[in-house]
């Protein structure tokens, strides 16, 4: 993966914009797959999820959902240094995310209408958090944290199921006990969020 470092002096955002975008190319082919993928799992549902599951991650998670119970215990498992960081992030992510609640307000308009404004939390989100070569817990806490806050009323969370546990990372799962998620689905890739 190149990475590359951009400034901008705050002149120009059709220059910023343009280089921004030309760091953004999909690799040919892959458009089409993800396509492909998505069709599959909209036509077949879970089915497809599975069969995907298998081919790309050479696994097919049985049962999909993480049991809930499953997702306390991986809390008890996690190291005491891990689970307070979770819970700090988790404390420093719902502050930013209150600070950041705006509150209903009323525009009057010249011929004398009266506009309410008023944010309106949307009634469930998925959040996707990827697998690999890391667990990465802050993701669980980036996206479950501000939704609740917000007042999603169910929040999910899909993440790959690891090659020999068949479910995503106990650090993962720990995360989304701590915070409060609904469920964990043990799905990555495309196929995940195709199925979310």
């Amino acid at each position: 993966m190149n990475v590359v470092s951009e400034s901008w002096d705050g002149t120009g955002p059709a220059r910023l914009a343009s280089s921004l975008r030309a760091g953004a190319s999909v690799p040919e082919g892959v458009a089409a797959a993800v396509a492909t993928t998505i069709e599959d799992v909209r036509e077949r549902g879970d089915a497809a999820v599975r069969e995907l599951s298998e081919r790309f991650d050479g696994i097919a998670a049985d049962p999909v959902v993480v049991p809930p119970g499953r997702l306390e215990a991986a809390r008890e498992e996690i190291p005491a240094e891990l689970r307070d960081a979770i819970a700090a992030s988790a404390a420093n992510v719902a502050a930013v995310a209150r600070a950041q609640l705006g509150a209903a307000s009323e525009v009057v308009l010249g011929a004398g209408q009266r506009i309410e404004v008023a944010e309106i939390p949307v009634g469930s989100a998925a959040i996707y958090v990827p697998g690999g070569r890391a667990p990465y817990p802050s993701s669980v806490v980036m996206g479950v944290v501000p939704a609740r806050v917000a007042g999603v009323e169910r929040v999910v969370v899909a993440s790959p199921p690891g090659r020999e546990s068949g479910e995503p990372a106990p650090a993962v799962l720990a995360a989304a006990a701590m915070t409060g998620a609904d469920a964990v689905y043990a799905i990555g890739g495309a196929q995940a969020i195709a199925a979310l």
